[in-house]
């Protein structure tokens, strides 16, 4: 049992030393570069967009 433990503990400590230098170089990109744009803008601040309508063929709902 032993046997099956330890290849797993290894796996273990090369997956944290990966993190690790993945996270080092997170950090390192964001003080350098700074943080990304966000993929979808935050809803609770106001679009510095004017209003863009959908497709042109696309208009508001009919009243019937």
């Amino acid at each position: 049992m032993d046997k099956d433990i330890l290849p797993l503990e290894e796996r273990v400590k090369k997956l944290e030393q990966e993190v690790e230098q993945l996270r080092g170089l997170l950090e390192s990109h964001i003080r350098k570069h700074g943080f990304p744009p966000p993929i979808h803008p935050d809803p609770t601040k106001p679009s510095k967009k004017p209003f863009e309508p959908g497709h042109p063929d696309v208009g508001p709902p009919k009243e019937y």
